[in-house]
């Protein structure tokens, strides 16, 4: 889906710059109050267009596409998400076996247990 980005403050405009010029997934609109312009019918309806109609329409939505599957492959099974969050949990891990003094399977031991408590909690609150 094609992005129309109108940014006004913050982090805003930091967004607009990556969905427009990065991954090309959208249309930037000026900044409205902040360069003292008032932004018309006219421009909204040019920029709508812009944004659904034609080929550059069409590029956009390509980009979009390619956007989506390349975070569908990041986030499943042994993709590079889900093998960052897991090197993150593992250095958790190793971390607070240093500090409290036990061993990692001791530590996943008891965040095995902690979830069979969390388990039975919530089964408890169905029921």
């Amino acid at each position: 889906m094609p992005v129309i980005a109108f940014p006004q403050w913050g982090d805003q405009v930091t967004d607009a710059v990556y969905l427009v010029d990065v991954f090309k997934t959208g249309v930037r609109k000026c900044r409205g109050e902040a360069e003292n312009k008032v932004i018309t019918r006219d421009e909204v309806e040019k920029c709508l267009l812009e944004a659904t109609v034609g080929f550059k329409a069409t590029e956009m939505k390509q980009n979009a596409l390619k956007w989506k599957a390349a975070a569908e492959e990041a986030v499943a099974e042994g993709g590079s998400s889900d093998r960052n969050i897991q090197a993150f949990v593992d250095e958790v891990r190793t971390r607070s076996a240093g500090i409290t003094g036990k061993s990692t399977s001791a530590i996943e031991a008891d965040l095995d247990l902690a979830s069979k408590v969390e388990l039975v909690e919530s089964k408890l609150v169905e029921s």
